[in-house]
């Protein structure tokens, strides 16, 4: 949808990711108890389909199935750096794929699909805004993206804060809601929302946290920190078993075995290895 004051820019409709992944599991699994879709599932499909067990013989799509919609989730659901969507990433041609599969699923006439018809619409307007949104984004200079932040985790929790700030009335009104935003702008809490459908709070801030600190506190804790193991080493090296040492130099040995080739006994090892450590320091 065309932005209305950004003539450059569009709005992008997107569905919690979570969500949908719950309403093609209660499409296919009308009991009570069901897994979500993992990669570890659509393994354990084929070992029982490769052992011959009975009802597994006809599981190669469930498997196909189920593996497809694992990728899918954890595409759409990257939360840190090394997982994020770069421009010409795998991700990306992934995400295609399956939307051309939906609507080729689709066109087949009285094709029993995986997921019902308000749930696979939501799925493709929000795969098709992800990658509009990722275009975009990627031609604004940005080098990945996280798309959990697309997630309703964010809003979900913020609301869960805004309850727990009202005290026993759990539904606050308009006024109360306006009150409570404004404090709750003014500083952050420390306690966890409650009574909120979403998971804890995001380490990222905490990284986000020390990254703002000034380059004399960084260094400062970077030194107490180094201190603290150098203390622990030299205590540890103090009371340490000789049987320890000298397994801890085989291991060594196999990667340096130049350095260790004159030197003997059990004892000479241990002095030698203490030495080393010691100078490292």
């Amino acid at each position: 949808m065309e932005h209305p004051c950004l003539p450059d820019a569009s709005h992008h409709f997107i569905c919690d990711v979570p969500h949908i992944m719950k309403c093609i599991r209660n499409h296919l699994m009308k009991h009570k108890y069901g897994q979500l879709f993992s990669r570890s599932v659509a393994i354990g499909l084929k070992v029982y389909r490769q052992l011959k067990v009975p009802g597994f013989s006809d599981s190669a799509g469930t498997e196909t199935c189920t593996k497809l919609l694992n990728d899918i989730f954890d595409i759409l659901n990257a939360k840190i750096p090394a997982a994020g969507l770069r421009r010409d990433s795998p991700k990306i041609k992934v995400l295609k794929d399956f939307l051309k599969m939906m609507n080729y699923s689709e066109s087949i006439p009285n094709l029993k699909l995986f997921a019902s018809n308000q749930t696979m619409e939501s799925l493709r307007v929000t795969l098709m805004s992800v990658l509009s949104l990722i275009e975009f984004l990627h031609s604004r200079g940005v080098s990945y993206v996280l798309t959990a932040s697309l997630n309703q985790d964010p809003l979900e929790r913020f609301f869960g804060l805004v309850r727990s700030f009202g005290g026993d009335e759990d539904h606050p009104t308009v006024t109360n809601f306006g009150q409570l935003f404004c404090l709750l702008s003014l500083y952050t809490p420390v306690k966890l929302a409650v009574k909120a459908n979403s998971e804890g709070g995001d380490d990222r801030v905490l990284l986000s946290a020390f990254a703002s600190l000034g380059a004399k506190r960084r260094e400062a804790l970077t030194q107490k920190r180094k201190t603290w193991l150098k203390k622990r080493l030299k205590n540890i090296l103090c009371f340490v078993n000789i049987p320890i040492v000298e397994k801890a130099v085989q291991s060594v040995r196999k990667a340096l075995a130049c350095h260790f080739r004159n030197i003997i006994s059990s004892q000479e090892r241990f002095n030698y290895c203490r030495r080393a450590i010691v100078a490292f320091w």
